[in-house]
């Protein structure tokens, strides 16, 4: 990126996660939640943002990542404590 700070990720260092479950690859099911998913995060911010951010995900949508992070290395369960990134 040639020094730019990506307008999106910032400066944090993702590095350090897993690639994920790669949308593509995902059954029509997985596909349609994720979409619901980023749809919570996008619908909430401000129309004219929200219609563009929405724009770039649905042009990228193939190559996009879900990754689940579970600090205990467990099985999740509907208790445990977890982060996911997209």
């Amino acid at each position: 990126m040639n020094g730019e700070v990506d307008s999106y990720r910032g400066t944090y260092d993702y590095s350090g996660f897993e690639t994920g479950l790669k949308y593509s690859e995902m059954s029509s099911t997985a596909q349609a939640n994720l979409i619901l998913g980023m749809k919570e995060y996008v619908c909430n911010m401000s129309t004219s943002f929200a219609d563009d951010w929405w724009a770039d995900i649905m042009t990228n949508i193939d190559d996009t990542y879900f990754v689940w992070i579970n600090d205990s290395g467990a099985t999740p369960t509907t208790t445990s404590e977890f982060c996911y990134r997209i």
